[in-house]
């Protein structure tokens, strides 16, 4: 945010009239000036007057201040004219380069002599450098002698988002979690302000902020149930009561994400709560932590002002240019220019959000200040601009007012997600790489590379490789349901979705080893080999229905991975087939039996399968 200085200008005239008790203080030539001035905006005078605390001091004995122009010294105007200096820590002023400033009143005040936050422990108040402070009341009860939270319970065990393994980028930090398994509901952690009252397993978090800065928090969907979020926070981790921050539906689609309002001093710990929106729903979901970075100038076309990964937040004022206008944006309205640089092929997403209730949109260019090489808009206040694959180039991104003269304050989150070669390393759910077109990254944690997969199939336009026995030739078995043209949900789970392959029973049929199977693959040359993909299985009335997962080395003799006799809701299955296939050639089946008894009256409503990968 841009700083407004504040100058007043006195005539001589009025000069004169206040000396010795005025707002300003001011000499003659001999340097006999008047008494001590009291808080001004501008301090003029010769070597007389103490003057008091100011934004701008011209003279002698001038007030404190953050510029100075003038004669023979004081705490403004230092000796000689020395204009510019740094704000003077200490005079109940936060200037630039200072946390607080209480005119270092007393020790231990939660701000300390050169003007930086400190912690005072134990004064029953949680400060930045603490992660609680109960006043030290008695030993074990959650916060120890030096105000950190001791091991164990809801708070000790909350999700540390500061660890240095988590994929981060820039001010952007990633975690992967999932409430499934979860000990904690939303009553355990004091249920949110926003959204729905329903109890839902819920996951705590800490996060410790780094700089001096606005922190924002947003959930993202990867698959599973957990599509409808609620996330919240708090800065007492042992007192609830106090929210800091709340949102349901504020993120991409019923996902949230929240701004807080203040900037937090570096050091501060924020507990963030994730939970479903209902409370059957549980499921995977990603956390993405950043601290927003103010911009110190909101570029122009001469001058667009370069960024990368990060959030940031600025204003665009009715006095800036006004050149652009966006095929979804209006035109005639003030605009900021950001420039992102990149040098691998890269996905670039930027995540608009709206602090207020200004209208304003975005849009990206590829070339500067050309409108006709426009990539992406949007007019929305939660709009996402998107660009898959951009090659190495810089593109820039223009928040723009949508209607004349429209401005006023904006934010805005940047990924930049750079294309990994064949062969690098690469880490699974990392925001920032992934692996190019052809490959996936697989292998161990810390291991893992960007490798060509012996089979990948995400049913996008039918079935793929695989093929089909019908086992009783009446032309009911799998196949591949592909949107538009089939309209039946992809309940697997699956972060493609989309298309999926499906087998439906039937109360009267006979589907008694129907089989979906790969073409051979050859593993000769491979000590590892791991299956992995995405399935739901509904089994409506229970008896000998089984479905199965299974190798063969010669496509005639099958072997049970795993077999499955009861409805399975939403699943991402991963099987090591290293000992069973490695060095050789395999394939791989899903094999669906309603009558693995020979019974015959039983009824399994369907099996959807989707995202295979065998690598």
């Amino acid at each position: 945010m841009r700083r407004r200085m504040v100058t007043t200008a006195v005539s001589a005239f009025l000069v004169a009239a206040l000396l010795g008790a005025g707002a300003c203080s001011t000499g003659d030539e001999t340097g006999a000036g008047g008494a001590a001035a009291t808080t001004t905006t501008t301090s003029v005078g010769g070597t007389g007057g103490a003057g008091g605390s100011s934004t701008e001091s011209v003279g002698g004995a001038g007030g404190s201040s953050t510029a100075s122009v003038g004669g023979a010294g004081g705490t403004g105007g230092g000796t000689g004219g020395m204009g510019g200096m740094p704000g003077v820590c200490g005079d109940g002023s936060v200037d630039a380069g200072e946390e607080c400033d209480d005119a270092n009143v007393a020790p231990l005040d939660g701000c300390d002599a050169a003007c930086q936050f400190e912690a005072t422990c134990p004064n029953d108040t949680v400060e930045p450098g603490e992660t609680c402070d109960d006043n030290n009341n008695a030993l074990g009860d959650g916060c120890d002698a030096g105000c950190q939270l001791e091991p164990g319970g809801l708070c000790g065990g909350a999700v540390d988002l500061n660890d240095p393994a988590l994929p981060s980028q820039g001010s952007v930090t990633i975690y992967d979690g999932t409430t499934v398994g979860s000990t904690n509901k939303k009553s355990n952690i004091t249920a949110p302000s926003c959204g729905n009252a329903a109890d839902s397993l819920a996951v705590l978090h800490k996060y410790v902020m780094k700089t001096h800065a606005k922190l924002a928090v947003e959930t993202k969907k990867v698959g599973g149930d957990l599509s409808d979020t609620q996330l919240w926070a708090y800065l007492d981790c042992q007192d609830r009561s106090k929210e800091l921050a709340c949102d349901e539906d504020g993120g991409v689609g019923d996902l949230s994400r929240f701004h807080t309002s203040q900037k937090l001093p570096a050091g501060t710990a924020v507990f963030i709560a994730v939970a479903a929106y209902t409370s059957a729903a549980a499921g995977p979901y990603q956390l993405r932590i950043s601290e927003i970075e103010d911009v110190a100038s909101s570029g122009t076309c001469a001058a667009a002002t370069p960024i990368g990964t990060g959030s940031f937040q600025g204003e665009t004022k009715t006095s800036d240019a006004s050149v652009l206008a966006g095929k979804c944006v209006g035109a005639a309205a003030p605009e900021a220019v950001f420039s992102i640089t990149t040098t691998k092929t890269a996905d670039l997403h930027v995540a608009l959000v709206k602090p207020t209730d200004t209208s304003l949109g975005a849009y990206m260019l590829g070339a500067l200040c050309n409108s006709a090489f426009e990539l992406d808009c949007t007019s929305s206040a939660f709009g996402t601009l998107e660009v898959k694959n951009a090659p190495p180039a810089t593109y820039y991104v223009v928040v723009d007012g949508d209607g004349a003269g429209e401005a006023g304050l904006y934010g805005f989150e940047v990924t930049v997600n750079e294309e990994l070669a064949a062969g690098d390393s690469c880490s699974a759910g990392d925001a920032f790489h992934h692996c190019g077109a052809g490959t996936e990254c697989t292998g161990k944690p810390g291991q893992a590379k960007c490798t060509a997969p012996l089979l990948t199939e995400q049913f996008t336009a039918g079935l793929g490789a695989f093929t089909v026995v019908d086992a009783n030739s009446d032309m009911v078995s799998w196949y591949a349901c592909v949107p538009p043209g089939c309209s039946d949900f992809n309940y697997t789970g699956s972060k493609s979705q989309g298309g999926f392959a499906i087998v439906l029973d039937s109360p009267t049929g006979e589907l008694d080893g129907e089989a979906l199977v790969s073409p051979e693959l050859d593993a000769t040359a491979l000590a590892n080999v791991t299956l992995e993909f995405d399935h739901d299985y509904y089994d409506e009335l229970a008896c000998d229905e089984k479905i199965s997962v299974q190798t063969s080395l010669d496509g005639i003799a099958w072997t049970d991975v795993k077999s499955w006799t009861g409805t399975v809701a939403a699943t991402h299955e991963k099987f090591d087939l290293s000992a069973m296939v490695a060095g050789k050639k395999f394939r791989v089946r899903f094999l669906f039996d309603d009558d693995s008894t020979g019974i015959n009256s039983c009824y399994a409503v369907d099996w959807r399968i989707d995202d295979v990968l065998i690598y």
